[in-house]
């Protein structure tokens, strides 16, 4: 014989269910500052030791992934696409700081060729070999990776903030 299957309920049936508060413009602001920031860093490491780090391209994307993550207070595919395109910016950043105190001595006499249209010196110098796109490219996919909380696939349950009628006690539990 077969006994009836019990119904599941939640552990607190009367919960108040709020949802995660998502700050987007905050987090914009957050990945930018430390994108850019890590561009500089990086464009200053490779100046420094006199040639260029590539691996270091795919930490400034992480960087920026993980920061807006960690603002943003939430991973789907909507930060993880933010975290690709604040990327793209810091990644362009970097390497034209890399190859404009390079091409042109310092970073400051590179911004006064700006309007010479030279920046095409700078895009020839880079990605004149293919190399060049296959590093670039990987620092926009780590920035989707840890964006979108790829990194944490399989442990990564949504958050929600409950409320338990009876204590009035705000408890995190896993949203299923």
């Amino acid at each position: 014989m077969t006994e009836p299957l019990q119904s599941w309920s939640a552990p607190y049936p009367d919960a108040i269910i709020e949802p995660v508060k998502t700050n987007w413009f905050l987090a914009t602001i957050a990945g930018l500052g430390v994108g850019l920031a890590a561009a500089v860093l990086y464009a200053l490491i490779s100046v420094s030791v006199k040639s260029e780090i590539l691996f270091l391209i795919i930490a400034v994307g992480a960087v920026v992934g993980i920061v807006v993550v960690l603002v943003a207070k939430v991973d789907n595919v909507a930060t993880g696409l933010l975290s690709s395109a604040i990327a793209v910016v810091s990644i362009a950043v970097a390497i034209f700081l890399l190859v404009a105190s390079a091409t042109w001595g310092s970073v400051g006499e590179a911004f006064s060729h700006i309007g010479d249209n030279n920046l095409s010196v700078v895009y020839e110098t880079y990605f004149s070999d293919p190399l060049g796109y296959v590093w670039a490219f990987a620092g926009l996919v780590a920035a989707y990776y840890f964006g979108s909380g790829q990194s944490k696939k399989g442990k990564n349950t949504p958050q929600v903030r409950t409320i338990d009628p009876q204590t009035e006690r705000q408890n995190d539990l896993p949203h299923y």
